[in-house]
């Protein structure tokens, strides 16, 4: 398919192709070199599947962005992989569901006007914003945001819990996020495992910010709104905010990374239930199993922090997340005074063919022996470090040392010992006096006899 590109110098008109959207050519009249973008007033480009009712596919184009992947198409908004045309960057698409923004344009409009206010905050622990778009004719309404390489913590929880450092500087980071957002007054409304991306060299940084609350609100639309997706939501957000998200102030955001940490730590979400009606009574309403049900290795500062971030009343709670982040400082130094366990090198019994020779420990059925004085002993359940002999060998029995290496043993023995002896000997011939040699002249004047 073609399409009218036109010159920004000369504004002369070239035909080109669709396929030569985001590459170079030149002017017919002015010989200029331009970049090919695409025509965002023109319905054709907003994407094939939109105009059916579906989802964009990779290669639409959505303005002067190419979608390249769908990420996530639950809840209120798509997210989408996509890569700038004119700047040659990737990034995120958050496209408001065109069901949505047709049947109440309220949240069409206050995506882009939050966008705007989300553009305020600057920090390097924000996925900041790109670029925002509300096309009333045809209900498209969209955020752009940056792009950065990792993975999100909801996927990174999928493999177990956390350990308790590294849950505390994934929320350090977390809080300076949250501290920037609070001098701009700025709440974020949806913080989740979802919502934080894990990178490779900046830390985890937080997604969403500025959009996420409206993106919680617009959910609730009765014929759009996705169970699954408000239920994943609701396990995270603090009781006031579900009740009357507009009243609440930055203290709903410290309550949802309280829920985060607790998550972390005990891999599990604080609340589980497949009723929306049930989740939200036991929000308000119960307290969540203590963390060390699940990991009896949390510190016990750790988890009264935790248990303060998740309070029912916000007055409960710190009063700012730099006061969060002083707690977590100070479980940090504690954590690193903590001693580090030596290392132990541990064998394992070989299998006996009896059955009263096995054991079970913790669920798991592990071989002893019958003569040993010793319980059996796992060095992964314990934290400790095996030896590579042993971690090569696990089922290596260590029996009696045959002759030719106990010979081999008294041999080097003997050699040290024999070094050693002629060492000594020579320091002590290197180190001895001569004695004094007789007097020539004395003997020369003696008369002779």
């Amino acid at each position: 398919m073609t399409f009218i590109a036109l010159c920004p110098e000369c504004a002369q008109g070239i035909e080109v192709d669709e396929w030569m959207i985001g590459s170079y050519a030149d002017c017919p009249a002015c010989g200029k070199e331009i970049i090919i973008s695409p025509p965002a007033d023109q319905e054709s480009y907003t994407g094939r599947a939109l105009t059916s009712g579906g989802h964009l596919l990779p290669g639409d184009q959505l303005g002067r962005y190419r979608i390249d992947q769908p990420l996530n198409l639950e809840g209120a908004c798509e997210d989408y992989l996509a890569f700038h045309t004119v700047l040659f960057i990737p990034c995120l698409v958050k496209l408001l569901k065109p069901g949505i923004a047709e049947q109440d344009s309220f949240f069409a409009e206050k995506l882009v006007r939050d966008a705007q206010n989300a553009c305020k905050v600057k920090h390097q622990h924000v996925i900041g914003i790109i670029d925002a778009h509300w096309d009333a004719e045809r209900n498209l309404s969209y955020v752009v945001t940056e792009r950065a390489e990792g993975m999100t913590l909801r996927e990174a929880l999928a493999k177990g819990p956390v350990a308790e450092k590294n849950a505390v500087e994934i929320a350090r980071d977390l809080c300076k996020a949250l501290l920037c957002a609070e001098g701009h007054g700025i709440l974020h409304g949806d913080i989740r495992p979802a919502n934080v991306l894990l990178t490779t060299n900046s830390g985890a940084k937080l997604l969403g910010l500025g959009i996420a609350k409206l993106e919680h609100e617009a959910s609730h639309c009765e014929t759009i709104g996705d169970v699954h997706h408000d239920l994943l939501t609701q396990a995270y957000s603090a009781p006031e905010y579900l009740e009357s998200p507009q009243d609440s102030d930055h203290r709903a955001d410290l309550y949802s990374l309280g829920a985060v940490l607790y998550h972390m730590l005990s891999g599990k979400r604080p609340f589980v239930s497949d009723n929306p009606l049930a989740m939200l009574t036991l929000i308000i309403e119960e307290t969540p199993p203590d963390i060390r049900q699940f990991n009896p290795n949390v510190s016990d500062d750790m988890c009264q922090l935790v248990a303060s971030l998740m309070a029912k009343r916000p007055s409960e709670r710190p009063a700012s997340a730099g006061e969060v982040m002083a707690a977590l400082d100070e479980i940090m130094r504690k954590l690193e005074k903590q001693p580090k366990p030596g290392r132990v090198v541990v064998t394992f019994a070989e299998q006996a063919p009896a059955d009263n020779n096995q054991s079970t420990v913790d669920g798991d059925t592990v071989n002893v022996n019958a003569s040993a004085a010793a319980p059996p002993f796992s060095a992964s359940r314990a934290g400790l470090a095996a030896s590579p002999e042993a971690a090569a060998h696990p089922g290596h029995t260590a029996g009696p040392r045959p002759v030719w290496a106990s010979a081999i043993t008294i041999i080097n023995i003997v050699l040290a010992l024999a070094c050693a002896a002629l060492f000594i000997t020579g320091i002590v011939v290197m180190t001895r006096k001569p004695k004094n040699p007789a007097n020539p002249a004395s003997q020369a004047a003696q008369p002779p006899q």
